[in-house]
């Protein structure tokens, strides 16, 4: 699903969008990740993972994940809530800082 900016051009008589937004909705792509048994036992995996102390091989091991788990043991007591890391950074697409605007992609994963 494509949302046009503000700003159309005019291309041979109609209203042609330059730039646009793309939306991946997650609800459904989550769920699915949970219809295939092998797939569910990865999402689960945080729940029934034993961490070694002093040790961190995964987000699970660490203090913030700990810390979450502390402050909302309701989150923690579901094993099929998942935990999203987000990612973004922001560049200029044609390598020049005289251009009024930037580029800002986010990067979602499980």
């Amino acid at each position: 699903m494509g949302i046009p900016v503000t700003n159309p051009e005019l291309v041979e008589g109609r209203l042609v969008a330059y730039k646009k937004l793309r939306y991946f909705p997650i609800t459904h792509r989550l769920q699915r990740l949970f219809t295939s048994s092998r797939t569910a036992e990865h999402m689960t995996w945080h729940q029934s993972h034993h961490a070694v102390d002093g040790v961190m091989v995964h987000p699970f091991n660490g203090e913030a994940w700990k810390h979450f788990n502390s402050v909302h043991p309701h989150f923690l007591a579901e094993s099929r809530n998942v935990r999203l890391g987000l990612c973004t950074d922001g560049f200029n697409p044609f390598g020049s800082f005289v251009a009024p605007y930037s580029c800002w992609p986010v990067i979602l994963t499980v």
